[in-house]
């Protein structure tokens, strides 16, 4: 009698091995997913971080050289390269009321950049508006393309 209960029930260890085993395996899956969004949404927060950062320094720089009596922005050819965040350039787009440039070597990693429009007489005369477009990285000084590049904008009015 006690050899047929045995025999009934060889199986049943196995069984229950492949079951436990199975939901162990499915719960460290669920945990592997999580962490690696986890980690995924840090980097993007990271790389966010250095657009903002971007386009803050783009926006100060204008705003540094518009408060000087000597402002570029009035003249529709600044004689002298302008001078912010250690970087020297001529303005590339110079005509009143629209004026732009472009810093760069920006960020810890130094490939941050940032595009600035500066338009003068809005939106009443004598008023200024700076829209500053920062990136997280840039393929080259230019600004213009990269790779994961992440775009955060600030614009700034008086």
């Amino acid at each position: 009698m006690i050899i047929k209960y045995l025999k009934r029930n060889k199986g049943f260890v196995l069984l229950f091995a492949i079951v436990l085993v199975s939901i162990v395996l499915s719960l460290t899956i669920g945990i592997s997913n999580v962490v690696f969004k986890e980690a995924q949404l840090t980097v993007s927060g990271t790389e966010a971080n250095n657009a903002f950062f971007a386009a803050d320094v783009g926006a100060e720089c204008a705003l540094y050289l518009d408060k000087d009596s000597f402002s570029p922005f009035v003249n529709s050819n600044p004689p002298f390269p302008l001078d912010c965040a250690g970087v020297s350039f001529y303005n590339p787009s110079s005509s009143f009321p629209d004026f732009g440039f472009t810093v760069f070597g920006l960020n810890p990693d130094g490939q941050g950049c940032a595009n600035v429009t500066v338009t003068k007489d809005v939106p009443f005369p004598g008023g200024t508006e700076i829209v500053s477009k920062g990136y997280n990285r840039s393929a080259d000084s230019s600004c213009s393309s990269g790779s994961n590049r992440v775009e955060r904008e600030l614009f700034v009015s008086y």
